[in-house]
Formats: C-alpha cells, sequence, structure tokens
C-alpha cells in the first residue's frame, strides 16, 4: 500500500486557504505519520485516499453537524476512502 501524501490530504484547499493552511499543516504533518504507520503496520492490500482531508472553516461549515472545532479544519483527521471497493467486501 502506498503512503498518503500531504499534498493528496490538502486536497488543494492548501493553495485555496493560504492562511487556515498554515496553521494546519503541523497537525496534517503528524496525523499523515502517524496514519500512514498504521496502514504500513496493518499490511493492507487496499489503496485508500482521502474523501476528505484537510477542510477549511469556510468548507466545515457547511458540513451538517461538524464542530466549529473540527479535527479536519485543524489538521488533525481526515475520511479515507477504499479506491477499488474491495475493504466493504472483507467485512
Amino acid at each position: 500500500m502506498k503512503s498518503i501524501s500531504l499534498e493528496e490530504y490538502a486536497m488543494g484547499r492548501d493553495k485555496l486557504y493560504p492562511e487556515e493552511w498554515e496553521k494546519a499543516k503541523p497537525n496534517a504533518e503528524l496525523f499523515l505519520s502517524a496514519l500512514n504507520g498504521l496502514l504500513q503496520d496493518l499490511k493492507l492490500p487496499y489503496d485508500l485516499s482521502f474523501s476528505s482531508g484537510f477542510r477549511p472553516l469556510v468548507i466545515n461549515n457547511k458540513v451538517s453537524g461538524a464542530s466549529k472545532a473540527s479535527y479536519p479544519a485543524s489538521g488533525k483527521a481526515g475520511d479515507l476512502k477504499d479506491l477499488n471497493g474491495q475493504f466493504k467486501d472483507d467485512f
């Protein structure tokens, strides 16, 4: 399984919301380091990517039920998706 890059996590939003990204980026780097380490340890045969990575406040505020202190807004979380649809077949 390939590692998930900071660029994939930012989803282009780093360029659209640079001030928010600068605050979130250190957290995102730590989060991705831990996540990629976990994924490597699990040796999953799936290709995963983010369906929702970094989420600036303007986007976060449009998400129903999202907290203003949302972890994706601070670079500490994101939603993964199985690119090939294999994961759901195994569970």
